[in-house]
């Protein structure tokens, strides 16, 4: 019990560097750069600082689309769903028309599947990274 707490702060890391990036945080703190910032105070190379920003713009749209807390997506789901978000939140917004509150997190996730196996078929997906784990 103890630890679960901790892992759900874990997964909203995304909305604490999001949140961070757009008030500009780096440049109050007299950083030059999201890159200097990232790198100085969490140890982040860019590439994977701006990995997570993805992560919250993709999870932060289709949350504002479900109206509620969806969970996680991992950075690999974003990366996979950032070039056709409008697409799965028009999917979201049309799988939850008719579907009670208390199941929209569960018709979500199932949203995001089925999008993410559609636009990555095969195991490597059209950019040839693959998914580790089977993600």
């Amino acid at each position: 019990m103890l630890c679960r707490p901790w892992w759900a702060a874990a997964e909203r890391v995304w909305a604490l560097l999001l949140a961070a990036h757009e008030r500009r945080a780096w440049a109050a703190l007299g950083y030059d750069s999201w890159r200097a910032y990232a790198m100085a105070e969490f140890g982040m190379g860019q590439s994977h600082a701006y990995r997570m920003l993805d992560q919250g713009k993709v999870i932060r749209e289709i949350e504002a689309a479900a109206g509620s807390p969806i969970g996680e997506i991992s950075l690999e789901a974003a990366r996979d769903l950032k070039p056709h978000l409008a697409l799965v939140v028009d999917r979201v917004r049309e799988e939850l028309a008719d579907v009670p509150p208390e199941r929209a997190a569960e018709v979500v996730r199932e949203v995001v599947a089925t999008e993410r196996e559609r636009i990555t078929p095969g195991p490597c997906g059209p950019s040839g990274r693959g998914r580790p784990g089977g993600r």
